[in-house]
């Protein structure tokens, strides 16, 4: 029982905090600027505001050395993400609530892994990763079925009748108190595993943690300063955005030991998804699909962990992305409905921490970090057809970008967004290598005792 309900509670929190950093209310920088300054990107935006919950789950993961204060914080992460969500508004205020909510709930949670029972350390962060990764990968089809943000394209705006705001996320609020619920029932059952952790943390990790988020915001501003048509959305936005990628994967390098392996599966996944989109047409069979593989995989993954082989799959499916831009294809659809959830799942859980559950402490940031990262994906086309004839309805100096995604239909913007993602992952192949070289600091050395 303990074990299954640590299964729900780690994914379904996981999940919801995941999708909560990636999926934000739209913000009022979502109309790129191509005139005038943009100085309001670095606080209105959604790297901005991702990076504020990555920088609360840093906090939380650092701070908090018993397992009551991670269920204590993840608690409250989740119960504030149900009070936000239910009263929805795209108040600056309230994005910033949601973000900071989510990786509260996310440190929390790593904090009660990391302070539990050592036997299921390894199953519970596989079951958080799992969780990481179905939120990042559903928020778009989730959106799609539940708030139906792209079943009007964008450019008919101006033809629509205005709405007051935001609908209710009620599948947030579900999972959410889903969430509270297991999380609530695996702390009552599981008391007698309860146990202090260090106070102390590596100076590299949290540097890290607050690094990478930081750097995204200001790459996201630069890429918005040097925006001055739209031909520049295809051509750079995505060389400054990996960038981050690149520092992400110098961070996991700086971390002891092997702590940084989970950086890596955040790097190899952010790259993917950002040039093999999941596309599978119905939206309900497009969720019951990611949620099937996300959790095959990340079974594999804890059973088989062998992260090389993850990024072989997650190459695999970039090339048949390649072949076929368009996604005219079976084959290459089936790529990127099956095998972008499997393989991403896969990488992330083979990278999380095994035997020194310590390590989870670390993996806290580089999850909430993956939706700074992935805030910079915007520069990735998106087939639609006609889009720019229809360019001057947005106004004047600017132009919608949706939710984060650019409509510009290139064969050159998928195959360099390819090209590149495939160099990230051969490049967090090449870190990995590095990485599990180094031997594992044991539980009871200078970065892993527990606290007296």
């Amino acid at each position: 029982m303990h074990r299954f309900l640590g299964l729900v509670a780690f994914a379904l929190g996981g999940a919801v905090a995941t999708l909560a950093l990636t999926t934000p209310t739209p913000s009022s920088s979502e109309s790129v600027q191509i005139v005038g300054a943009r100085w309001h990107v670095l606080y209105d935006s959604p790297a901005a505001t991702a990076a504020a919950g990555a920088i609360a789950a840093v906090v939380v993961a650092a701070l908090l050395v018993r397992r009551v204060d991670g269920v204590a914080a993840a608690v409250a992460g989740l119960v504030t993400l149900v009070v936000v969500g239910a009263t929805p508004s795209g108040a600056l205020l309230a994005r910033y609530t949601t973000t900071v909510a989510a990786g509260v709930a996310l440190g929390g949670l790593c904090v009660m892994i990391v302070a539990g029972a050592q036997q299921h350390g390894r199953l519970r962060s596989t079951s958080l990763a799992a969780g990481a990764v179905l939120g990042y990968l559903a928020g778009q089809p989730l959106r799609q079925w539940w708030r139906g943000e792209f079943s009007t394209p964008r450019r008919y705006a101006d033809y629509l009748p205005h709405t007051s705001g935001p609908p209710t996320d009620w599948v947030l609020i579900a999972g959410a108190v889903l969430a509270i619920i297991a999380l609530a029932a695996l702390a009552t059952a599981t008391r007698g595993e309860s146990r202090r952790i260090a106070r102390t943390w590596s100076v590299p990790a949290i540097v890290v943690g607050l690094v990478v988020p930081v750097a995204a915001v200001v790459a996201y501003w630069i890429f918005r300063e040097s925006v001055t048509s739209i031909d520049d959305l295809a051509s750079r936005s995505w060389a400054i955005g990996y960038v981050v990628l690149a520092l992400a994967l110098v961070g996991a390098l700086v971390l002891p030991g092997r702590s940084g392996l989970a950086w890596v599966g955040v790097v190899a996944v952010v790259a993917s998804v950002a040039a093999a989109h999941v596309d599978g047409g119905d939206t309900t069979v497009s969720l019951l699909v990611i949620a099937a593989m996300v959790v095959a995989g990340a079974l594999l993954g804890h059973w088989r962990p062998v992260p090389l082989v993850g990024f072989a799959v997650l190459l695999v499916v970039l090339l048949a992305r390649g072949f076929d831009a368009y996604d005219t294809e079976l084959w290459a659809v089936a790529a990127s409905v099956f095998g972008l959830p499997l393989a991403s799942a896969y990488t992330m859980a083979s990278l999380m921490p095994g035997r020194n559950v310590q390590h989870t402490r670390t993996a806290a940031p580089a999850l909430a970090a993956l939706a700074s990262l992935a805030a910079l994906s915007g520069g990735i086309a998106k087939s639609d057809h006609g889009w720019v004839s229809y360019l001057p309805l947005t106004g004047a100096g600017s132009f919608s970008t949706g939710a984060g995604y650019v409509d510009i239909d290139t064969d050159l913007t998928v195959t360099t967004a390819v090209i590149l993602s495939g160099i990230s992952l051969l490049a967090c192949a090449v870190v990995t290598l590095l990485i599990t070289r180094r031997p594992d600091l044991e539980p009871g050395t200078a970065n892993d005792e527990e606290a007296r």
